[in-house]
Order: structure tokens, then sequence, then C-alpha cells
């Protein structure tokens, strides 16, 4: 009896493992044939032109990146199946999405912007083909166009006619002013050039009263004769005369500031003290490293630069002096042509001088600046005349640079240009030595 049980007991195991593998083996055969389904349809849409092209992730080729004990079951069973099903729609939404942040960077064709310079046909002769532009001074003048016209009408009379200005005159009586109160004006325009005194009429002689007349079209506005009769504001008058003149003292040399940060916080205002010395030389001001202009040195009749040197072969000490002009018009030449070729960083021939020769020894390349220990007493005008400022330490240099107020941190390379920059522009401050 006990045996009959059991039989029954083994055939009703073997019967219900039977159907939980069959249901399985079903189970298998509808996913396969839901593959093959697939794979018709990639076909079709591969076929369509309206459809993506782009390959379908099949589930086998992501079973790789599965990990090892997932490839192991999937290999010796197919419990698993059912599983790797539900997996793979996940990771097609993965890869879907970085192709699309990839794309998403690509540029796509046609958004590029093309910078398009708008030319116009020059409506005067000193005007050039770009808008709101002229010639410069030096080209005028070769072409011989001396004399600036244009249309006015007198407010009083209403006749029109044409007016002319004297080009380098006017030119030369605007740059000065410009010249000597750009500090001054504070980047603002002064009254006589919000409100300008105008002409006097030529025909009923009333004062103040002939007024210019500004072209509708804006792209044929005589900007030159405006700047020499003396119509603008401040702006205006800085870009228009630096067409004019480039190489002028018409350039910002600070950048603007916020305006809360110029206001000093109750407490906390400081008192600004200059410190003043006793000038070590004669083209030497009172405030350190400070020298006087080539103006004011040529009016003294200072026209020889002296300083103390030492040979580094014979160890002499003495006396070299530099023609202040001649050097000066040396080294203004080569910023001038380099300035912005040199981005701010000194060249080879400023951080490693080429060193006069030795009057004694005749050894070449030799000689050397004595630097004094007292940094207020540095011969700063005579290191520049002989381009020697190379030879100052790093400390040196930064000491200039901070009793002037200019940029003194960076490399070695950054300092020095800033003082040679600055040295020049103390020499000539109308020369081209701006950043």
């Amino acid at each position: 009896m006990n045996n009959h049980n059991n039989e029954e007991n083994n055939e009703e195991i073997n019967r219900k493992r039977k159907n939980f593998h069959t249901h399985f083996e079903n189970r298998c055969k509808n996913l396969l044939e839901e593959d093959d389904d697939d794979d018709e349809l990639l076909k079709l849409s591969l076929m369509t032109p309206f459809r993506s092209t782009r390959p379908r992730v099949q589930p086998h080729e992501n079973i790789e990146s599965f990990s090892p004990l997932i490839l192991e079951n999937h290999e010796s069973s197919t419990l698993n199946l059912p599983q790797l099903a539900i997996l793979t729609p996940t990771i097609k939404k993965r890869e879907l999405t970085v192709r699309k942040r990839r794309n998403s960077l690509k540029p796509k064709p046609g958004n590029a912007k093309e910078v398009n310079i708008e030319t116009i046909t020059p409506p005067f002769p000193w005007a050039t083909n770009l808008i709101a532009t002229v010639h410069t001074l030096q080209y005028l003048l070769s072409k011989q166009l001396f004399m600036i016209s244009g249309d006015v009408q007198c407010k009083r009379c209403e006749r029109r006619y044409t007016m002319e200005f004297d080009l380098k005159e006017k030119f030369v009586e605007i740059g000065s002013y410009v010249m000597k109160n750009k500090t001054l004006l504070k980047e603002r325009a002064p009254s006589i050039w919000m409100t300008p005194l105008l002409p006097t009429c030529q025909f009923c002689k009333q004062e103040n009263s002939v007024k210019p007349i500004i072209c509708a079209n804006k792209n044929k506005i005589n900007w030159l004769f405006y700047i020499l009769g003396g119509c603008w504001e401040l702006y205006a008058y800085f870009d228009e005369l630096k067409q004019v003149d480039p190489t002028g003292p018409f350039h910002q040399t600070d950048q603007r500031k916020r305006h809360n940060s110029l206001k000093p916080k109750p407490g906390n205002a400081k008192e600004v003290n200059i410190e003043t010395i006793t000038p070590p030389f004669p083209w030497a001001t009172n405030l350190i490293a400070t020298v006087h202009t080539l103006q004011y040195l040529l009016s003294k009749q200072l026209f020889m630069i002296s300083g103390d040197v030492q040979c580094k072969r014979c160890e002499r000490r003495y006396t070299m002096e530099f023609d202040l002009k001649e050097k000066f018009v040396e080294i203004g030449s080569y910023v001038m042509k380099n300035k912005n070729l040199l981005k701010e960083r000194a060249p080879s021939i400023w951080m490693t001088p080429l060193l006069p020769t030795c009057q004694f020894c005749k050894q070449e390349n030799s000689v050397k600046p004595i630097i004094c220990a007292d940094k207020n007493k540095i011969n700063w005008l005579f290191l520049l005349l002989g381009q020697m400022m190379g030879c100052c330490t790093l400390d040196e240099l930064k000491f200039f640079c901070e009793h002037i107020d200019n940029h003194r941190t960076g490399a070695k390379d950054r300092v020095l240009f800033l003082a040679y920059l600055t040295l020049c522009r103390q020499v000539d401050p109308t020369g081209p030595f701006y950043r």
C-alpha cells in the first residue's frame, strides 16, 4: 500500500514538473517569435523613407554587458530569458538618451552665423567704405585733401550754403584740447561740446546761428565735418579722433568702474597719502618711480642721461651716458611697431638685454648697470634708455609697478613689459604707450 502511494506521489511530482517546464518552453517560443517579428518590422522601417534608419539595439548585443552570473544562467537555463527581455527596453532607452545628447552637441547644418561686414559707397572723399568710418590724417594729407566741407543752414535767414574747415588746423586744435583735458573730463563731455558755439552766418552776419545739416540717411552723415566743427559728445569725439590719428592720445586708459565701488563706505574712509621724496636725479620727480617728460627735460637742456655701470670682466666702475632724444626715439618706435604683437609680454631682447662693451677691457656684452640697494634711488630713466631694465629683479620691478598703481602680479616678462610701457608713457604722455 505504501509503495502504491509512493508511486502515485512520484507520478504527481513528475507531472507537475513536466507542466512547469512545458510552460516555460512555450514562453520562450513566444519570445523568440516576438524577436522574429521585430526583425521583420526593422526591415520594413529600413525600407520606409519616412522612418528613422538608425540600427535597432538587439537583446543579444547587450547580453555581453551583463554580469558573468547572468551570462552563466543564460547559457545553462532558459529561466532567465524573461528577465533579459524585461531588461533590454531599459537599455534601449538609456542608449537613445545618450544618442540624443550627443546629437544635440553637434552643430546643425545651416545654423552657423557668418559675420558680414556691411560696406557702402563712400559718401565723401574722406570717408571709407565702412559705415561711420573716415580715413586717417596721414592718408588724407597724402591725397591733398586739406579742406573738409559740409552743408550748413542759418537759423535766422534760413540760407543754405557750404562751409569748409581746414583739416590740419582744426584737428590740431581739437586734439590738443583733448590731450590737455582728457583726465579732467572724467569721461564727460564739457559744456562747449554739449552746447557748441555755432559759426556766424556769411549772409545775415548773425552770430551763433549756423547749424550743420544732418542727412536723414544715417549712412551719409558727414562725421568728419561735425567733429571739426565741434558738435559731439565725449565718446563720439574719442572714436572719431582715434580714426583720424590712431597713434594719438585718444584711447581710454582706465576701464569704467562701478559707481558704487567709488562711493566711500561710512566709517571706512581712508586718507590717501602720496609719498614724496627728494629727487635722486635731475630727470626724476619728487614721486617714487616717476620721471619728467621729454618736453620738460629738453626745455631744461637735459640732453644726456647718465648712470653708473660696472664691467663683469675687469670689474671697473665708471659713468656711462645716453643721448635722451636718440635713445627714446629708438625705443618708442620699437614699442609702437610691436606693441600689439608682444601681447603684453616682454621680448627676449628686454628679458636678457645685450649689454654695452667695456671702455677699458673692450669685452663685449659685459657692462651691467649698478642698481642702488635703496629702491627709491633707482635710475629708472637710465635703465630705460639703455634697455637694461631686464637686469632688475622681479622684486624691484614689482616695486616700480606698485608705486605707479600698475598691475604688479604675474611672471617677470609681464611685469617688465608694463614697466617699459609706463616709463615710455611718463616720458611722452602723448605717445602710443597705452594698453
